[in-house]
């Protein structure tokens, strides 16, 4: 019988398929049912256990609550089985729209191909290629019977569960992947010279060689994205995701190389594996390692030491650029062909990203309808008084919400309602300005905060704009929807989405309707693409780490519409010194320990004729430091996206601490001359 462990995993593999083909090809079942169970005959599996795997799962005997030498292979390859079986149901989401490509077991070649891998399928314009990996398997089995008997919830084992439908992304320095394999073998040389390699590397250019070998051979046809997946039973997935942007036909050339530089890794091992064969060999190890642990940690002490006392200065651009080029892409927006478009301007705060778009439509010729949306009413209130006070004929119209008036609630399951019928803001706003039409303003600007689209869960609000399709506005106004800071509220995405169906409908009519998008939140014009895509194909804002190349300008489509994307960054002052204090001994699950210690170096550190500004992007968490700071007495002020409020509490306090989370960045004068705000913090 071949090792414990590599057995289990053929047991996981197969199960985690049986299961998966249920859902996606239950005509193929039978015959891998069968070639399977005679894989475990010839690995050596007691036949016992391989006539109990052929049982319905709710005839099996009782697994038992302890392992013992006599049960441990039973147990273990039971609870394997179940936990591949249901991973693979489960992972196979609703089973639709999926063609296999490989998905057998048993003898594979000897070369590096993409037939060699242990799962390839195509869903809807998405490869995916996974390989199973064992790492890990046989120690979390005991761990489920060590834990699995305690009383506290919180330390009972997880049951990992692989979903590919909840994008997670690490891109590594390229989105697209023909452009990561050209990268990749850049760093051949040092790959090839490693002397220890960690299992994931292995891994992850084993499925590097399989995907570029696929495409070789079948090439891209239909798709629009690859994702690589090292599957583990017992731990998360490892998925990388790419986008397949036409490039592929210069893999080919690739293909060679990369499977050289895998032949290199794939027989070292990380060089403190724990498959040792005796109990002086994993000592030895442990403390050759504890050693060189110790001696890293001195060597990130003094780094850190080193780094606290260097400050870092960062040249920056000059925010007159920025908003140089917002006019220029603004101006070259406005004048080219298209009456259905849409531009996203994700310049820095201060770039006059509104204020310049406001002073164009003002000053245009002809018929012209501005919907204006913000995340905040202090920036809807803002934009609204400046085109009151612009000496402009304009009808303004502001809707804000109406306080209830009636007392009678009714349950819905999870909450209650109020009965009463209710008219929503954007479906007033939309009223009002028909009315303003057959007034024949040549000027109508309607404004309202993102929640009268994103906060209606029973009726999508933004449905009441089609009433514009169906007057003559169309004919004889221009369409412009400006939506402000929407990218980081909660329902953004799908806001946006909701305004590229209005501008394709309006195309189909023969309208004229533009889409302005603008933000400051950091974002690069291909990673925004990238979740727009992602938000259409899955209906959700994924969890997702994205690393890619910079780009300042992308010109795209997005539900046929077309779509501009641009980015340039400014800033007020010539440079910024950044000083940086590592907080070491805590925990990312120890925020009470973390909130100590930023209090008490703040309080050690702070000079009382001057102000400690924090950043701090959870406000339970400034709630916290607030309530230590004030037992300390440390008085201390939380600003708010209340612009003018904040910055008059700025100016007239004298607070020792200030503190805010992002809603504060745009507008706010920190100077303080009374109080300044102190810099070596």
């Amino acid at each position: 019988m071949r090792d414990l462990t590599i057995l289990e995993g053929f047991v996981f593999e197969g199960a985690f398929k049986i299961g998966f083909l249920q859902r996606v090809a239950p005509d193929y079942l039978k015959g891998f049912k069968r070639i399977f169970f005679d894989l475990l005959k010839t690995e050596g599996l007691k036949e016992e256990l391989i006539e109990e795997l052929q049982k319905p799962i709710e005839e099996w005997g009782n697994i038992g609550t302890t392992i013992t030498p006599e049960n441990a292979e039973r147990v273990y390859t039971l609870i394997t089985y179940l936990l591949g079986y249901h991973g693979g149901f489960l992972y196979a989401g609703d089973g639709k729209n999926i063609k296999l490509e490989k998905f057998e077991m048993g003898e594979e070649s000897s070369d590096i191909v993409w037939r060699n891998a242990d799962l390839v399928y195509i869903k809807g314009e998405t490869l995916y290629i996974v390989d199973f990996k064992l790492s890990g398997l046989i120690s979390w089995l005991k761990e489920v019977f060590d834990r699995g008997r305690s009383e506290e919830l919180r330390d009972l084992p997880r049951l990992p569960v692989a979903n590919p439908g909840v994008p997670v992304n690490i891109s590594l320095g390229e989105l697209d992947f023909s452009k990561f394999v050209k990268n990749f073998l850049s760093l051949k040389h040092t790959l090839m010279d490693l002397k220890e390699v960690f299992v994931e590397i292995k891994g992850f250019s084993q499925l590097v060689c399989y995907a570029v070998d696929y495409l070789t051979e079948k090439g891209d046809k239909g798709l629009r994205e690859l994702c690589l997946e090292l599957l583990y039973p017992s731990a998360e997935s490892y998925r990388i995701r790419f986008m397949l942007s036409g490039g592929v036909s210069e893999l080919s050339k690739y293909r060679e190389e990369v499977k050289e530089i895998y032949r290199s890794l794939r027989s070292k091992e990380w060089a403190y594996d724990e498959l040792d064969e005796t109990v002086e060999k994993r000592v030895g190890k442990r403390e050759r390692l504890e050693r060189k642990i110790k001696e890293e940690i001195q060597g990130y002490l003094e780094e850190i030491k080193r780094r606290e006392e260097s400050p870092i200065f960062v040249n920056t651009n000059p925010i007159q650029e920025a908003r140089k080029d917002v006019r220029e892409k603004l101006e070259n927006f406005l004048s080219s062909q298209g009456n259905c478009k849409a531009i996203a301007l994700l310049h820095s705060a201060g770039s006059g990203k509104t204020s310049t778009l406001r002073n164009l439509i003002l000053n245009s010729e002809g018929n012209h309808i501005v919907l204006y949306m913000a995340t905040r009413i202090s920036l809807v209130e803002k934009e609204r008084y400046s085109v009151e006070k612009s000496g402009k004929p304009v009808k303004v119209i502001y809707e804000r919400r109406k306080p209830y008036e009636g007392n009678l609630l009714k349950h819905t399951g999870e909450g209650f309602e109020h009965t009463e019928n209710k008219e929503g803001i954007i479906k007033r706003i939309v009223d009002k300005v028909l009315d303003a039409i057959r007034e024949k303003h040549s000027q109508i600007w309607g404004f309202a905060t993102i929640q009268a689209i994103v906060d209606m869960p029973t009726k999508n609000t933004a449905e009441h704009l089609d009433k514009l399709l169906r007057s003559n506005a169309l004919e004889n106004y221009h369409v412009h929807i400006v939506l402000d800071e929407f990218f980081g509220y909660r329902n953004g995405l799908d806001a946006v989405y909701r305004m590229f169906e209005f501008l394709s409908k309006a195309k189909r009519m023969g309208g004229k309707a533009y889409l302005y998008l603008f933000d400051a939140n950091g974002y690069s014009p291909e990673l925004l693409e990238r979740l727009m895509y992602e938000f259409r194909s899955y209906g959700v804002v994924p969890d997702s780490l994205i690393l890619c190349g910079y780009k300042p300008a992308l010109q795209t489509q997005y539900e046929e519409i077309p779509f501009e994307i641009y980015a340039k960054h400014g800033y007020p002052a010539k440079g910024l010194y950044i000083y940086r204090k590592f907080i070491l001994d805590v925990g990312h699950k120890e925020q009470d320990r973390l909130i100590e210690l930023i209090g008490d170096y703040v309080i050690q550190n702070l000079q009382r004729e001057s102000t400690a500004f924090l950043y701090v992007q959870d406000k339970e968490m400034i709630t916290k430091l607030s309530e230590y700071f004030n037992a300390r007495g440390v008085s201390n002020l939380y600003i708010t996206a209340s612009s003018r409020k904040s910055q008059r509490d700025i100016n007239e306090g004298s607070q020792d601490v200030i503190m805010g989370t992002s809603a504060v960045s745009r507008g706010l004068d920190f100077s303080r001359p009374h109080k300044p705000v102190e810099k070596s913090l």
